[in-house]
């Protein structure tokens, strides 16, 4: 047998012999009901994505507890973090992907008050437009921080 058919083989059978059921692999970062089901086992397209939204959700929230620890909700720190997600999913996956993960999280929040929503949209498109602008994270994250400061961005 050719060494170039040997590599494959081996790899079928061993996966034959060791193969998880889908669940097992699958991604379980949480997430509202929507954001549950699009990463869902159903979905293995949708993982590696469903991670990034993950990692750059917690990045952004780390960074809205540092600089704005009072304001968390509804605050300067709350527009931040939407901000500055909606940025960093921009730059590492694009625009399109960057709104669907947006609008999931808004669309999917059970009971999300309406004030709230329109807020958090609104931040994560300034995000969207921060992120295509910016390309980089860290300009993207003074970006958003700027425009938190200066009141540019939407807080209730």
């Amino acid at each position: 047998m050719h060494n170039y058919l040997t590599v494959p083989i081996l790899l079928c059978l061993s996966a034959a012999v060791t193969s998880h059921p889908l669940q097992e692999r699958a991604y379980d970062g949480g997430g509202n009901p929507l954001e549950s089901d699009y990463c869902s086992w159903k979905h293995p397209t949708h993982w590696s994505n469903c991670y990034t939204a993950k990692g750059d959700a917690d990045t952004s929230l780390a960074a809205a507890e540092q600089l704005f620890p009072t304001s968390t909700h509804n605050g300067k720190g709350d527009a931040f973090r939407h901000c500055y997600w909606n940025a960093l999913m921009t730059i590492h996956m694009g625009e399109g992907k960057a709104k669907i993960f947006g609008d999931m999280h808004e669309n999917g929040t059970p009971n999300n008050p309406p004030r709230e929503k329109a807020m958090d949209l609104a931040n994560n498109a300034r995000g969207r437009s921060v992120g295509t602008s910016e390309r980089y994270v860290g300009a993207a994250k003074e970006k958003c921080r700027s425009l938190a400061v200066d009141g540019s961005l939407v807080t209730l």
